[in-house]
This record gives structure tokens, C-alpha cells and sequence, in this order.
């Protein structure tokens, strides 16, 4: 929008306006978020804040006579270098405008603009209460050298009341003061004092990033004239902080009324260096910066309050101070009376090692489980507690146990120790018929109790044993051994399985068995013949049925020591039938029209045919050909024949016939059964057939 002074003057020169300073935007010294706003945080004590900005501003100043415009200022490039540092609550700051170029009507030029001082004092923090607050204020000082209307040619300043409030990532804020500036007057427009305000919102993106929205505007006290000096500029604005305080901003605005000072644009962009506000998220009055803990508030209980951190444990013995009794003295953690947090005194304990018969045994000792040791008999002053302790002495075997001290004292510690027997030791393995270990075995000793794994080695006082060796499925078997001192006896106990009995009938479609009928047991297993009872050690087992002219059949059969069970399994005529020169498939091997992907349905019987081929090894090259119907080109025909023989030819080596015994080859249309050209003949034609090239019986 043009910032138009649009008055009816009678008379009015470029002269008349040199004591209007028509560059109304000055930076903020240390805002965090906004481009013109000033806010209520207060940088860290002593901290600096440093900012360069170039600005761009465009007909901030247009005269307009009987519907002839005059930029008086039409083009400012400018330069603000700012600082301050922070000194408590206050802050002190200057600002050096510099004009690298201006332009109007009457001339163009470079130079000074007015120095300005500013300072900030923080009253509210807007962390620690519901609003922010500070006060803040500004003298400019005629030190413009620029002859168009950039200064106010006698000093001149403002104060304003600055409130904000965070909601969230958003944070609003309003400064409303007053302007104090020399008088001026533009034919019948007169400029003085002026109410001032400036509003808007900043939302952060994150800690490092961030946009904002401000309007600053200003109207004057007693503005004689039209609406000319009562200017409002809106400015759209964003950042982005480093994490070592370099800040980017940048924004850009317009006049939105037609008052001296608002311009038809404004371009910015800041470069700074700007320290992070002091915070203090936990609010227990130590700043992020030197606390240890900055989400957990100190606990201020005398033990390091200056660490930021809260101590719910003061002495470290792992008790709250809330339940500790002696919270600056850690517990001693003897197990006795551990759970009041106070560490208990030593009373006098007296040690010492007897034999069976009561003797003191010489040379014994005590030894703790961290290497420690004391001789024995000895007194000395012990905490209460429970330890563990191992009395030991050259020739008796060592005493492990644990012992509870007790308070008040003093207290009788008395240890027995047994004079040491020379063992000997046993290993037993408990092995099937084939010498193999048996899974699951175990072994006891008769009259003493317990069980132990096969393989286990026992130590022993010297004697004669029996050994019971069982698991489950075999008989049970008991073995002597005599245990001599300082001997390895190895003892190795053979078991017989308790075996079942399995009974295979095989039948017919008709349920008649078949004659000449053989089963094997878990496919490698010897033929055998079915209407006999068989032996089989328990478990699991498949059991596989076979006859000439006969579909495999298969069936599970879960055999239990010591018992009997009857597997029957009906066998289906076969689809395949061997002649001299060629196996006869009595179903057709379906395949996905147009393509070599055997269908599910056929799978049955490529499986059968691959047991045919195993079951007759003296059938050493086997041809499988395919062929088509006469439709489509003959030479896709003979290329799809070719790889449907050979998809059959992979189907059978998957399932485990000898590669080397099959060939295969396509003849599309070529071998017709039926030279007719309809729907049954074309279905004779589409086929698999396999042929016999060598056998070794001939």
C-alpha cells in the first residue's frame, strides 16, 4: 500500500519537511523472536547481544498537491548496527542508523541517521509468572547528515510498557508508550508528541526456528490536518538461531494507513549474535546453564544445593531420605537391621575350629568370600550382620556356612570341621545296544538318593555300589562297581528297549488284501512283507505300502512299549502303467493356458509317476515329450511344447529322480493324434507323452 500524504495544501515545500523524520522503524536491541516488537525476557547477567541489519524502505514520505505526488523520500537502504549488554534486570543499548542510500525529489545521499540509546528494565519473567513485563525507553540524538527528512533534527525519544505472554509455542505481546519528538509542521498538518503501540504473535517452529506477525502504529496528540499522522505498517517476519547464538532474520512489510512515516514496502534482513535467554524450567532458582538437572528442581536439604540436582538419597545407601534415619550416614548393608539407614556398631565376637571331638585344630583359619582371612581362635570387634564363612585346616575338609551376628555381644562362634576321607570317583554312561548314549538315561545309587544324567561323575568315599541305570522305553538294569580311593571308576550300563509290536495289513479298493504287497518303515527301511506282527521300538514311525499296479500309500503309526497296533492301508489302482518301450500316463498332465506352469491338480500324479520311475531302476533314459494343439504359430507351439516337457522333466528331479535318466523334448503340432481341426481333437493332441530309450534288463 502507498503512504500517500493526501492533503489539499495551498502551498507546500520539500523544505518544509527536513524536520520530519519519516523512518519510523528502528530494530529491537535483544527481542528473541520479533523484527520490531521488544519482549520482556532478559538476556543472561553481562551478556552481549550484537545485530547488523540492512533494511530497505520505499516511499515512506509522498507529498501530494492538486493531483501531482512529490516523493519527498522515496528510497532508503539502510544499515543499523546495534548493541547492549545486560546488567541484572536492566539492559543498555545503542543503535547507529546508517543510510547507505537515500533518495527524493529533491536529492540523493549518504550518511548518519540518529544515534539512539536505549535500556530495558525486566520486572515480570513470563516463566515464572502469567505475564511478562518490562519497561523500556529511547532518546534519539540529532546526529542525521542526510538533508531529507531522515532525523528530527533536536533529540527526541520515547518509553513504552512492554507485556507478554507465552501460550504454547506462541507467544503474544503489546508495547504501548509515549513518543516525545520536536514539533513540526507541514502546511496544516502539525506533528508532535504521539501515542505509540506495537502488537503482534511469534510462534516457534522449534528452539532454533521460528515466524511472527507485528503491527506498530502511532497518533499523535492535537494532529492537526487529515489522517497523516496517525501511521500503521503491518511486518511478517521469521528466524533461525544457531546453536552458537549466529541468528538469521529477516521480514517484510507495508503501510496499511496513509500516514507519514508508512511505507509502500520494507524489505529487512538481521544478521546477530544472540546469547539464549537465563532459564530455569524446574524453577528451583539455579538457571539451566549451571544446573546439573535443569527438569528436576534442587531438594534444598543442605547436601549439594548447588548442583542443581535433587538428592533423594543424601548418603548413597540406596534408602530415600524419606525412610532413612540417619540420612547423612550411608547403612552398612550387613543384613541386620538394614532397613533404618543407619549403620550399626561392632561388638566383640570370639572364633574358633574343633574337630569331632571337640579339639582345637591347629593351623585352621577362617576365609571370607572376598579373600580375606583371620587365624583361629581369635577375638575382634565385628558390625552385626550375616556372613558367609568357610573354616578350613590341612586335612580336615573346609566348612562352608553362614553365620549370624548378633547384637549385644559378646558373641561364641564355634566351628566344626571333619577330618578329610580320600574319595575316588565314578562315571557311569548308560548306552543303547549300539554302544550310542540313550537320551534321557539316568542313574541312581542304591541307598542313597538322587538321580543323575548319563555321563555324570560322582566323587565318592571308597565302597562297593550298585547302580541302577534307566530311561524311558527300556528295561531297567542294575550294575555293581567297588570305588577305590584316589581312582577314576568308569561304569558303562547297556539298556534293552522294551519294544511294541506294529501289524501292517495292505488292501485293495475292494478292502481284499493284495498279494505280493511289501511296506517299508520310514522310507529307507527293508521291504517287508504285511500280515506278520513286527517288533519296532517305540515312538513315531511312517509306514510306506507298495504293490504292482498300486499307488504308494502311506500312514503313521505311533508304536508304545509293550503293546500292540494295527496299521491297515488301502492302496488306489495306479494311473501308471510301465510296457516295454513307454509309461502310459491315464490322466493328462494340466498346464495354465499358454504357459509351462504345471496345475496343482496334476501334482498327485507327476508324484506317483516319480516313485514308478524309482521303484524301476533297470529303466535307465526315459524321454519325456510334449506336445500341442495345431492353433496358434507353430513356432510358439514348439517352443511351449519344449518347455512343458521340460517343467515335467524338473518336477520329477525334485522329487528325487536321477536327473541323468531323463531327457526331454517338444514337438508342438507336429505329432497329432487326431489331424481333425475341432475342440476333441485339439484335446487329444495337448499332451505329455514318456517313452522308454534304455533299459539295462533287455
Amino acid at each position: 500500500m502507498s503512504a500517500l500524504l493526501a492533503l489539499v495544501l495551498t502551498a507546500a515545500t520539500a523544505q518544509e519537511a527536513n524536520n520530519v523524520n519519516a523512518q519510523l522503524y528502528a530494530p529491537p536491541i535483544d527481542s528473541t523472536r520479533t523484527l520490531w516488537l521488544e519482549d520482556s525476557v532478559m538476556l543472561p547477567n553481562k551478556s552481549v547481544v550484537a545485530r547488523g541489519m540492512f533494511s530497505y524502505t520505499n516511499k515512506p514520505l509522498v507529498y501530494v498537491k492538486n493531483g501531482e505526488t512529490t516523493n519527498i523520500v522515496s528510497d532508503v537502504l539502510q544499515l543499523d548496527l546495534a548493541a547492549g549488554m545486560t546488567f541484572g534486570r536492566v539492559r543498555f543499548g545503542v543503535d547507529v542508523p546508517v543510510y547507505l542510500l537515500s533518495s527524493g525529489e529533491a536529492q540523493t545521499g549518504a550518511g548518519l541517521g540518529d544515534l539512539r540509546l536505549d535500556a530495558k528494565l525486566g520486572i515480570l519473567d513470563h516463566d515464572e509468572a502469567p505475564l511478562g513485563l518490562a519497561l523500556t525507553g529511547r532518546t534519539d540524538l540529532p546526529t542525521a547528515t542526510v538533508d531529507l527528512p531522515l532525523g528530527s533534527g533536536k533529540v527526541a525519544g520515547e518509553f513504552a510498557v512492554v507485556v507478554d505472554r507465552p501460550i504454547g509455542d506462541l507467544l503474544l505481546a503489546a508495547d504501548v508508550g509515549l513518543r516525545i519528538r520536536p514539533e513540526a509542521v507541514l502546511e496544516n498538518v502539525t506533528l508532535n508528541d504521539a501515542l505509540i503501540y506495537r502488537f503482534g504473535g511469534a510462534y516457534a517452529f522449534s528452539d532454533e526456528a521460528g515466524a511472527s506477525l507485528e503491527f506498530a502504529g502511532n497518533t499523535g496528540f492535537g494532529t492537526q490536518g487529515t489522517g497523516a499522522g496517525s501511521p500503521l505498517e503491518g511486518l511478517v517476519g521469521g528466524y533461525y538461531r544457531m546453536p552458537t547464538g549466529l541468528t538469521f532474520r529477516g521480514g517484510v512489510g507495508t503501510g496499511i494507513t496513509r500516514g507519514i512515516g508508512s511505507p509502500l514496502a520494507r524489505v529487512m534482513f538481521m544478521l546477530g549474535y544472540e546469547p539464549r535467554a537465563a532459564e530455569d524450567m524446574d524453577l528451583d532458582g539455579l538457571v539451566d546453564d549451571i544446573d546439573n538437572c535443569p527438569q528436576d528442581p534442587e531438594d534444598f536439604d543442605e547436601y549439594e544445593d548447588t548442583d542443581g540436582c535433587p538428592d533423594p538419597d543424601n548418603d548413597g545407601d540406596g534408602l530415600l531420605d524419606t525412610a532413612d534415619t540417619c540420612p547423612m550416614e550411608p547403612e552398612d548393608m550387613d543384613s541386620w537391621e538394614d532397613e533404618d539407614g543407619c549403620p550399626e556398631p561392632e561388638f566383640l565376637v570370639r572364633w574358633s575350629v574343633v574337630d569331632p571331638a571337640g579339639n582345637a585344630v591347629s593351623g585352621a583359619r577362617y576365609v571370607l568370600p572376598d579373600g580375606d582371612s583371620f587365624e583361629a581362635p581369635t577375638e575382634a570387634g565385628w558390625l552385626p550382620g550375616i556372613y558367609e564363612v568357610s573354616a578350613e585346616a590341612e586335612g580336615y575338609d573346609t566348612n562352608t556356612r553362614d553365620v549370624t551376628l548378633e547384637m549385644p555381644g559378646p558373641q561364641d562362634l564355634v566351628t566344626v570341621l571333619t577330618p578329610k576321607v580320600t574319595m575316588g570317583t565314578l562315571t557311569v554312561k548308560v548306552v543303547d545296544k549300539n554302544g550310542e548314549p540313550v537320551e534321557g538315561a539316568s542313574f541312581s545309587l542304591v541307598g542313597v538318593q538322587g538321580d543323575h544324567a548319563t555321563g555324570s561323575t560322582l566323587s565318592l568315599a571308597p565302597a562297593d555300589i550298585q547302580v541302577i541305570a534307566s530311561a524311558e522305553g527300556y528295561a531297567e538294569v542294575k550294575d555293581s562297581g567297588t570305588i577305590k580311593a584316589d581312582t577314576q571308576t568308569d561304569l558303562t550300563i547297556e539298556l534293552a528297549r522294551i519294544a511294541g509290536e506294529l501289524l501292517v495289513e495292505v488292501v485293495g479298493p475292494d478292502g481284499k488284501p493284495i498279494e505280493g504287497a511289501t511296506f517299508t518303515l520310514d522310507e529307507e527301511g527293508e521291504n517287508q512283507s504285511p500280515g506278520e506282527a513286527v517288533e519296532v521300538a517305540p515312538g513315531e514311525l511312517t509306514v510306506i505300502a507298495r504293490a504292482e499296479g498300486y499307488a504308494p500309500g502311506k500312514a503313521t503309526a505311533t508304536v508304545v512299549a509293550d503293546e500292540a497296533v494295527t496299521v491297515r492301508i488301502a492302496l488306489e489302482a495306479s494311473r501308471i502303467k510301465v510296457t516295454k518301450t513307454q509309461i502310459t500316463l491315464e490322466e493328462k498332465v494340466f498346464f495354465k493356458t499358454g504357459r509351462a506352469d504345471i496345475q496343482s491338480q496334476s501334482f498327485a500324479m507327476l508324484d506317483e509317476l516319480a516313485q514308478v520311475i524309482q521303484d524301476h531302476p533297470e529303466l535307465t533314459k526315459i524321454k519325456i515329450e510334449g506336445h500341442t494343439d495345431s492353433r496358434g504359430s507353430e513356432s510358439s507351439n514348439l517352443a511351449l511344447s519344449e518347455r512343458r516337457a521340460a517343467s515335467v522333466r524338473t518336477y520329477l528331479i525334485g522329487k528325487g529322480v536321477e536327473g541323468e535318466r531323463l531327457v526331454s523334448e517338444g514337438y508342438g503340432e507336429s505329432k497329432p493324434l487326431d489331424p481333425a481341426e475341432n475342440a476333441e481333437a485339439w484335446e487329444k493332441n495337448r499332451r505329455v507323452d514318456i517313452f522308454i530309450l534304455e533299459r539295462d534288463d533287455d
